[in-house]
């Protein structure tokens, strides 16, 4: 297989958002879902935020930054929520940060854009992360019925 090179194209500022914080029974609490955050692009991907302006939401691809000590990216088998009383289950049918590639994807609320900065709410993604890719939410092609 062919080696994947990724480069962020920026950056979160989250710095209310803490480790666990949207993990179990904790991502219950709406408190983190209604606090703003940035997200700043590298000054090169600035003009790929022209017409954000149209979407509610957004797709923000980021990567788990402090999940990716080898131990963890090679588990393929985890406890759900890191609930040592719930069955090992594949990594691949649980949102845990702990994953081969440690990419996240979450949707959020956008707020507003100034120059390279988009504020954004309900992300999920700890202070420093980087991003990876945006994309419009468009509940016509991602939305289940």
């Amino acid at each position: 297989m062919p080696e994947i090179d990724i480069n962020p194209i920026g950056y979160v500022d989250n710095p209310h958002f803490q480790p666990g914080a949207a993990s179990g029974e904790k991502r219950k609490d709406a408190g983190w879902k209604s606090t703003d955050a940035n997200i700043i692009l590298k000054d090169e991907y600035a003009d790929g935020l022209d017409d954000i302006e149209q979407h509610q939401h957004l797709i923000i691809v980021f990567w788990a930054h402090r999940s990716s000590s080898d131990d963890r990216r090679k588990r393929v088998k985890i406890h759900p929520q890191r609930r040592e009383d719930l069955p090992l289950t594949g990594v691949f049918s649980t949102s845990s940060p702990s994953r081969p590639n440690s990419t996240l994807v979450t949707v959020v609320l956008f707020v507003k854009r100034e120059g390279k900065v988009l504020t954004v709410k309900g992300l999920d993604a700890l202070d420093d992360s980087p991003v990876i890719d945006i994309k419009p939410y468009m509940p016509e092609y991602h939305a289940i019925d």
